[in-house]
């Protein structure tokens, strides 16, 4: 199938150029019809399984390498929609390969004032998606690690946004919103701080239910719950939370 592409206006010395189409192969047929298109940012860190991955993909979703995340999607037998970043993760045959393709890239000064990730969430909300799963996340790095996630809390109340690792699935939750998980009975779920404090937090069908409650940042009250029914929420009035479900207690 063919995407047709929109504008983008780069910044910081960058040009506006019309991106051209590009012919993408087809991702998992298997994925649930359902799902409404979304970003999908891949990210220049940990992807050590990329089976795990393939369920958050289908086939209208528009795929961004972040930087050296750009090798994450051709090794999963993808063709990134764009390529953003300073690119001084890229390897030079991958950056071949893609220029072959004829895959855009919005390309930055390594002397920049925001990280490449920063960059693509930027991007992202400007094309006006409403939603993104973030993959290879986490690195080698605690410093670009903390900032990645500290950096989410901006983009939440815009975007949905997804964390997927190989054991985890983490949603940024702002307030007012309502999360739905459906996991297996069992699994843990905890409900992490990301603002100063978040009030009216309540869970239900978890082994240790809230009813608007209070979390401050920096404690530890809603780490390591249990999933007890087939369907738990996550809901909170004020501020921010992590929400890390892990099927492996």
């Amino acid at each position: 199938a063919l995407r047709r592409f929109r504008q983008t206006r780069l910044t910081r010395g960058g040009v506006t150029q019309a991106r051209p189409q590009v012919p993408l192969p087809m991702r998992n047929p298997d994925a649930p019809a359902d799902r409404p298109a979304k970003a999908v940012l891949f990210i220049n860190g940990c992807m050590a399984e990329p089976d795990r991955f393939q369920d958050w993909i289908r086939a209208v979703d528009y795929l961004v390498g972040v930087d050296g995340g750009a090798g994450h999607c051709l090794r999963m037998g993808l063709q990134p929609d764009v390529v953003i970043g300073d690119l001084d993760s890229l390897p030079e045959s991958v950056r071949r390969q893609l220029e072959r393709a004829a895959v855009p890239f919005v390309r930055f000064p390594a002397d920049k004032d925001k990280t490449d990730l920063e960059l693509a969430l930027s991007h992202v909300a400007d094309q006006g998606w409403r939603e993104a799963v973030l993959l290879g996340l986490w690195g080698g790095r605690l410093d670009q690690s903390v900032a990645n996630l500290l950096l989410l809390i901006r983009y939440a109340e815009t975007i949905r946004l997804t964390l997927v690792t190989e054991r985890e699935t983490a949603y940024v939750l702002p307030a007012g919103v309502t999360l739905r998980l459906t996991e297996r009975a069992g699994a843990t779920a905890s409900v992490l701080p990301l603002t100063a404090l978040v009030e009216g937090v309540s869970l239900t069908g978890m082994q240790y239910p809230l009813m608007n409650a209070q979390l401050r940042l920096g404690t530890s009250l809603g780490v390591s719950n249990a999933i007890t029914e087939p369907e738990a929420t996550v809901t909170l009035v004020q501020g921010c939370v992590l929400v890390v479900v892990s099927s492996h207690a």
